[in-house]
C-alpha cells in the first residue's frame, strides 16, 4: 500500500460532511466491499475523494451521524468553528 501524504484537514472534513449526509448509502457501499482496500477505492470512485479522505471516512465513529455532530462538522466546513 502506498504511504499517505499529509492532507488538508479541511479536505477531510469536507469528505466527512458528505459522508454523514447519507450514512445508509455509505454503510451499504462499505458492506458491499470485500476488503478495506476495495472499500477505499469504491469511496474514491463514488465520491471523488482522494485516498486520505476515503480512509478518514472509513474510520468514522457512528456518533458522527447524530444531528449534534453533523452540525459541528458543517460548522467546521463553513469555517464557523
Amino acid at each position: 500500500m502506498a504511504s499517505l501524504r499529509a492532507s488538508d484537514p479541511h479536505d477531510v472534513m469536507i469528505a466527512i460532511n458528505e459522508a454523514v449526509k447519507n450514512p445508509i448509502a455509505l454503510v451499504q457501499l462499505l458492506y458491499s466491499c470485500s476488503s478495506a482496500h476495495s472499500a477505499a477505492k469504491a469511496l474514491q470512485c463514488e465520491y471523488g475523494w482522494n485516498e486520505h479522505q476515503a480512509r478518514a471516512v472509513m474510520g468514522l465513529q457512528f456518533k458522527r451521524v447524530t444531528e449534534e455532530h453533523r452540525n459541528l462538522i458543517q460548522g467546521q466546513v463553513a469555517g464557523d468553528i
